[in-house]
């Protein structure tokens, strides 16, 4: 089971000042932040996933600037993502999944998939707006099923086909996929089983983002059952947790940004060790943070005193890493500042994870540059390192559900 992370522009400034809070002086993005793979010794991930829609085009407003989505296309991902390794690209169906149909063309996105040098290239397909496992009858389609549920199904398997007549025609330097949209398991191995018969050999399982795990479990397991020697591939895998799970279907490959974004996004769980999640710290920038602007120009807050609470609260934890602080006198400046947000801080959690020091014991690069600066909720250069440190620690784990089925 290989992992791709899914790619949003996620790197850092690799001489990034923590104390000052402070980029390099002379940094320029694009050519001195570091992705992931060249953070750490060995790329934290078995490949990456790029989507039309994060690059950007003239109808879709991507992550990528107009420049960078040229050079891309000009370059290549390998060259622009500085990355050697597998790259699999698709056209970020949930960016459009509003529109009647998908915006690209079949012509189109062959050509642009060769360009960019992709290894693996999903066809085009178009999410389905609905799941309803009471709709799984044995005809599969009845007339209680949404028309459009339908549509969409049949418009996904009849782009599978033209592309892979395309790639055939053209003899595209990638492995196509296809992908298999559905509304319940029956209808996921139903499209899986046609996208066999066009040829693919390699089915992608789209529409996984939304769905709870026991339903991702009835997909997999009724596709493996018309289709028990194809290659799968899981879109929008977010079950890190329970990754050993779905090691009996055989899956090939997976991709998932919930490493990344769990960092920042999450409201409890931002740091993995492998085995469970901690809380991150929040000490917000006493003069970025948009809350406490909002609350100094109202005249609520006085900001002298919040640069003077963040200052101790960030003393004390930096204190604390080198051991010249009691956990108990961290945790008083932390709430001190904490209170200032937030009515409720989670001192609990707090102490749980400076209690347990995961950190210290981590030998991931992160851990081991920043130390307690990972586990702040503080700006982007500490939360993407968080994310850095959580693709680690999630690959590092599969890596052992690996072994663990050999």
């Amino acid at each position: 089971m290989k992992f791709f992370f899914a790619d949003s522009q996620d790197h850092v400034d690799p001489h990034f000042d923590f104390v000052r809070d402070a980029y390099h002086p002379a940094r320029y993005v694009q050519r001195d932040d570091v992705y992931p793979h060249e953070y750490f010794e060995e790329p934290p991930y078995d490949g990456m996933l790029v989507s039309r829609a994060i690059v950007g085009d003239d109808g879709f407003k991507g992550k990528y600037t107009t420049a960078q989505a040229i050079r891309f296309r000009r370059d290549g991902a390998d060259r622009f993502l500085r990355y050697e390794g597998a790259l699999m690209g698709d056209c970020g169906a949930f960016s459009y999944i509003n529109l009647p149909n998908p915006p690209y063309q079949v012509d189109e996105i062959v050509d642009y998939y060769a360009d960019c040098h992709f290894t693996l290239a999903v066809s085009i397909d178009h999410v389905i707006l609905g799941y309803d496992e009471s709709a799984d009858s044995p005809s599969l389609f009845n007339a209680m099923l949404p028309p459009e549920w339908v549509r969409r199904f049949d418009l996904t398997l009849e782009l599978a086909a033209k592309f892979h007549k395309r790639c055939r025609e053209v003899a595209a330097p990638f492995r196509p996929v296809g992908v298999a949209q559905g509304w319940s398991p029956n209808s996921y191995a139903e499209a899986a089983r046609r996208l066999i018969d066009m040829g693919y050999d390699y089915v992608a399982l789209g529409g996984m983002v939304p769905l709870k795990k026991e339903q991702i479990h009835q997909i997999v397991d009724r596709v493996r059952q018309v289709s028990p020697s194809v290659d799968l591939h899981l879109f929008g895998f977010t079950k890190a947790d329970s990754v050993q799970e779905f090691t009996k279907y055989g899956i090939a490959s997976l991709d998932s940004t919930s490493p990344m974004l769990r960092a920042f996004k999450d409201g409890k769980s931002n740091y993995f060790n492998g085995d469970r999640w901690y809380t991150a710290i929040r000490v917000p920038q006493a003069d970025e943070n948009r809350k406490f602007k909002q609350a100094i120009l109202a005249g609520h807050k006085d900001q002298r005193r919040l640069r003077t609470l963040e200052q101790e609260a960030l003393n004390g934890l930096r204190s604390y890493d080198r051991r010249e602080s009691s956990l108990d006198k961290t945790l008083s400046a932390v709430e001190a500042y904490g209170g200032e947000f937030s009515e409720h801080p989670p001192m609990a959690a707090y102490r749980e994870v400076l209690e347990d020091r995961p950190w210290s014991s981590c030998p991931c690069k992160v851990c081991r540059d920043v130390g307690i600066e990972v586990i702040l909720f503080r700006g982007s250069n500490r939360n993407r390192r968080r994310g850095f440190h959580n693709l680690w620690a999630f690959h590092r784990k599969l890596q052992g559900v690996r072994m663990a089925t050999v």
